[in-house]
């Protein structure tokens, strides 16, 4: 036989109220509104010797009046401030506002070319905000840290480019895309634009972007000519001065020149199709073929 003797009492507790929540989380999303922990950036598309990172710092809770100091430190990493990154936002909640752009500037640095640099941000209670969850469930029960950040950085090609045409431009390096960038003037940053005879493809995670049939083009808007030397003198033009450096990039790394006529006309009121001895030697000399496309109505 047992025998107890108790007291017991209760107090009608309320739960906390939205309005009473005061919590702070990172909320860095996908286009399909995945939240992501991590981001990979590269500075081979950009000739700028720094990059800003935005990371998103999101409020749960009312807005307030005044401006709030967030704890956001750098937890870990091997970049070191002051040489590899810079953090360039103040780390405090604006007056009524609930969300916080923090800016995070990437240095373009010598070390990049060889290894990644990386930067992990934490966020940490303070007399303002509580961290109200670590991690957020995602889809297939997988977990992702809401209160961390990393942020991985270099100035190079990890993988090749996953739709790198060789029969255009040989075997992938990154050495070869710098120097054709570097002698033909071109922008890294095309690589991340779509127009004729390049498409990128958005990707959700690293790297980001996938370059699918790449080739550099410089083509002429369609133009009435009765003779081919017409426009053809045009297109020389633009590409006075080059035909060595073109000729040398293509003996160097195996790639391929290539001159495209097309000619839009009437079979009965066909242009002159000649080429100007000046013209042949010029496509000569930088070992270009020619192709001749007719389209005949």
């Amino acid at each position: 036989m047992t025998v107890l003797f108790g007291l017991a009492g209760c107090n009608e507790e309320k739960p906390a109220t939205f309005d009473q929540i005061n919590g702070i989380y990172f909320n860095n999303r996908l286009l399909n509104n995945t939240i992501v922990d991590s981001t990979n950036v590269t500075f081979v598309y950009t000739s700028a010797d720094t990059m800003t990172v935005t990371v998103k710092v999101q409020a749960l809770g009312r807005p307030v009046a005044y401006a709030r100091p967030i704890d956001i430190s750098v937890a870990g990493g091997n970049a070191i401030e002051g040489t590899d990154y810079e953090l360039v936002s103040v780390a405090e909640m604006p007056a009524e506002a609930v969300n916080l752009d923090y800016n995070v500037q990437l240095n373009r640095t010598a070390v990049l070319k060889q290894e990644n640099r990386e930067i992990v941000l934490e966020l940490k209670a303070n007399e303002h905000f509580i961290l109200p969850f670590e991690y957020q469930v995602q889809s297939g029960n997988d977990t992702t840290t809401v209160i961390r950040y990393r942020i991985i950085f270099s100035d190079r090609f990890t993988v090749a480019p996953e739709s790198w045409d060789e029969d255009f431009g040989g075997e992938f390096s990154q050495q070869k895309f710098e120097l054709i960038c570097r002698v033909l003037e071109i922008d890294p940053a095309e690589f991340q634009r779509e127009y004729f005879g390049l498409t990128v493809l958005p990707a959700a995670a690293p790297p980001y972007a996938i370059i699918k049939n790449a080739f550099w083009c410089l083509e002429l808007p369609r133009m009435h000519s009765w003779d081919v030397a017409a426009p053809l003198h045009r297109l020389e033009e633009l590409l006075k001065g080059r035909g060595k450096e073109v000729a040398l990039l293509c003996k160097e790394y195996d790639l391929t020149a290539e001159l495209i006529l097309r000619v839009y006309a009437e079979s009965n009121d066909l242009p002159v199709i000649a080429l100007p001895s000046e013209s042949v030697s010029f496509w000569n000399k930088m070992g270009a073929g020619m192709q001749f496309d007719l389209y005949l109505d």
